[in-house]
């Protein structure tokens, strides 16, 4: 029998890409510069938002598009879109050495342990911005990334905020502290509490998996363990309203003074 020689389609080049949906997150993705804009697609009527968001992307040289019902649900079957998608690329994150050079004194950043719930995560970042947070860092697995989800839940913090990503935390947090940063844990064993923190220094703040915590070889960084107080009856807080309290702690605090507590040995 004759060798049948079957011909391959060419693959399909998938672009890279993705869709923003809601009003605050498309908002924001337009004015930052972390991502490449190839489309928004509105749907009919528009109100007055999304009117001045067509008048934004027009300025950028983004082709508006009237979207079908069909293309939301397509794109958007579980988020509350608000009439609005935006077809982009993924967010750019950079892996840096050392954290860039802030304004501020004593500058704290966030650090989060493979929190994996784009729900989580966005809070989060809602919460850092909302508090001067200098940053956050991510691990580049086991973490849903800047995704539409987180960025919808972060009501467009996720777009303009800085992220970074690292592959190996401990070894990050390693490089940092040599850059002159302590790592601060939150941990719900931690020997000291939360309120006790005073930012007198260049802090990160590390916070674990909703589920585990704090990996081991990420803990034995830190120079101190804190944990937040309450009653009995409740065991735990879910772990982006600890992020919450945390960043007000520490972003009510100016400059902060020496601390008792947090000398080192």
């Amino acid at each position: 029998m004759a060798n049948k020689r079957f011909q391959r389609k060419p693959k399909l080049q998938q672009r890279d890409h993705e869709w923003l949906y809601g009003i605050n997150a498309v908002e924001a993705a337009i004015s930052s510069s972390y991502r490449k804009l190839f489309a928004m697609w509105v749907k009919h009527p528009v109100g007055e938002r999304i009117q001045g968001l067509q008048k934004a992307a027009e300025e950028r040289g983004i082709t508006i598009k009237k979207a079908a019902p069909e293309i939301f649900e397509m794109h958007c079957p579980d988020g509350v879109h608000q009439g609005v998608l935006l077809e982009c690329s993924a967010r750019h994150l950079e892996t840096p050495t050392s954290l860039p050079a802030t304004q501020k004194l004593n500058p704290f950043y966030l650090v989060l342990d493979q929190i994996k719930d784009p729900q989580n995560f966005g809070a989060i970042l809602r919460s850092a911005a909302f508090f001067g947070c200098s940053g956050c860092i991510i691990t580049k697995d086991h973490s849903p990334g800047v995704t539409p989800a987180v960025s919808k839940a972060s009501v467009g913090v996720a777009e303009w905020f800085p992220i970074f990503e690292t592959t190996n935390l401990a070894r990050f947090l390693t490089d940092q502290k040599k850059n002159g940063f302590w790592i601060v844990g939150l941990a719900g064993d931690g020997k000291t509490e939360l309120r006790k923190l005073e930012r007198d220094r260049p802090l990160l703040l590390v916070l674990g998996n909703e589920g585990r915590g704090l990996r081991q070889l990420v803990k034995q960084q830190c120079d101190w363990d804190v944990r937040i107080d309450g009653t009995e009856q409740v065991e735990s807080l879910n772990v982006s309203v600890a992020a919450a309290l945390a960043c007000y702690q520490l972003g009510s605090q100016e400059e902060g003074s020496a601390c008792k507590d947090f000398v080192s040995a």
